[in-house]
This record gives C-alpha cells, sequence and structure tokens, in this order.
C-alpha cells in the first residue's frame, strides 16, 4: 500500500499498538485512528511520513510522550491526539520545525511544564486547545503574535481540505464552547478558538486581546490573577468567553 494517501480507521474496537510499518506508506496525507482502543506510544517511525497533512489520534489510550523524530513532519496541518494518556512537555519542535499547523488539539492528557515560545511562530494556527493537562507558568507575551486569529476568516479564502489525488477530504472536529461540544466540518475554517481551560497557569490575563478574531476563548480554572484588561471589549467576534474559577478582581470591562 506505499501508494496509499488516506487512511481512515476510526471508530472501531481497534486494540493493541500502533504498527511502525506504516511508515512505509510514504505517500500518506491524511491519518486517522481516532476513537479506538489503541494503547502504547506513538511510533518514532510515524516522523517518515514527509507528507502527513493531518494526523488524528484521538480518543484512544495512547501514553509516553511525543516523539522528537516528528520534527520532520513539516507539512504537518492537524495534531489532534486529545483524550489520551500522553505526557511530557509540549515540545519546542511544535513552532520550530513544524510550523505549518492549522489546528493543534492536546487537550485530556498529562502533559507538564509551561508553553514554549515556539507556539508563537504557528502563523496559520486557528484552533489551539490545550484544556485538561497539568500545564503551568504564565502564558508567553508572544501569544499575542499568532496571526491566524488576528483576523476574520473568509471561507472563499479559507478551504480547510486536504489534498490527494486531485480529490479532496473535508475533516470534522469537534470544539468545546458555551458548556457543549460542537462539531464543525464545512464551517471548521471560520473557527478561531483558544481553549487553555483546567491547567495551573499562573499570572496575569494574558496578552491575547489584540487577536481579534477569536471566537471562543476559555481561560477557566487556572489561578490567573489581576484585573480584566479593558481592551478585552475589542474582541468583538467572542461568542463564548469563560473565564471562570480564577483569581480575577477589579472593574469589568464595559
Amino acid at each position: 500500500m506505499q501508494s496509499l494517501e488516506l487512511l481512515d480507521l476510526s471508530v472501531n474496537g481497534l486494540t493493541g499498538s500502533l504498527p511502525s510499518t506504516i511508515r512505509n506508506c510514504s505517500h500518506l496525507s491524511f491519518l486517522s485512528f481516532e476513537i479506538n482502543n489503541l494503547s502504547g506510544g506513538i511510533p518514532k517511525s510515524f516522523s517518515q511520513l514527509g507528507r502527513l497533512q493531518a494526523l488524528h489520534l484521538n480518543k484512544n489510550k495512547m501514553s509516553r510522550d511525543l516523539p522528537r523524530s516528528f520534527q520532520n513532519l513539516s507539512m504537518l496541518e492537524i495534531l489532534h491526539i486529545s483524550y489520551n494518556k500522553l505526557s511530557g512537555n509540549i515540545p519546542t519542535w511544535i513552532g520550530a520545525t513544524v510550523r505549518s499547523l492549522r489546528i493543534l488539539k492536546l487537550r485530556c492528557n498529562s502533559f507538564y511544564g509551561g508553553l514554549p515560545l515556539n507556539l508563537s511562530n504557528l502563523s496559520s494556527l486557528h484552533i489551539l486547545d490545550l484544556a485538561e493537562n497539568n500545564l503551568s507558568g504564565s502564558t508567553p507575551s508572544t501569544f499575542g503574535d499568532l496571526k491566524g486569529m488576528s483576523q476574520n476568516r473568509n471561507i472563499s479564502h479559507f478551504l480547510y481540505r486536504i489534498s490527494y489525488s486531485g480529490l479532496s477530504y473535508n475533516d470534522i472536529l469537534e470544539v468545546n464552547a458555551k458548556g457543549q461540544v460542537l462539531e464543525y466540518s464545512k464551517a471548521l475554517p471560520l473557527v478561531i478558538s483558544m481553549d487553555l481551560s483546567s491547567n495551573n497557569f499562573t499570572g496575569e490575563f494574558p496578552e491575547i486581546t489584540k487577536l481579534y478574531g477569536l471566537m471562543i476563548l476559555n481561560l477557566s480554572i487556572n489561578h490567573i490573577n489581576g484585573s480584566i484588561p479593558q481592551s478585552i471589549s475589542m474582541l468583538h467576534e467572542l461568542s463564548s468567553l469563560d473565564l471562570s474559577s480564577n483569581n480575577l478582581y477589579g472593574i469589568i470591562p464595559s
């Protein structure tokens, strides 16, 4: 199957570990094993999939850390590994050698430590979900430089599809907002979301009030202190804002 460009084995009852021999499918651009019962670490050999654009491993029982060799996946646009048992620091290669990410979802794992400054290099990022981990420290001041979140999206300028053999594959993703899980497919390109909730972030309100395209912002259940900046009122696209369960004080911006 060396000519295979799309492999979707999602929503099955697959068990055991991921086969390292998938590296032989060197033309893969889309790979999904989401919603199975797979366990063990992510094979280092996946890094040989140099054409990979989308990797979905969410809702399994994957463990250990992200392989350093993933720094070779320079074409990766979607990394969705939420709801596993992965741990370690968020790798610095995200935003260094892997800079094409549009969607980064690491939700509900056991990642710890601070946020790497390199994340701010992800100029195309429009969905960032790091919720329900053990992350700590303050959010980098450079977060305000995330260009993909600083302007409104136009569906005619940004069709979110993975192409293979002249065809395309519409991706479907869940986004947590307004206390519920919303599913997006064709409208996915228009969603601009940041979720850092249920971690151990500290310090003052992050410098993200110039991300004018933000539609969903969730910083709840952390240890953020200080006042809510008046400039948050400039985020006109916000439809969901959750700052609950922090240490904020002062006047509510008008």
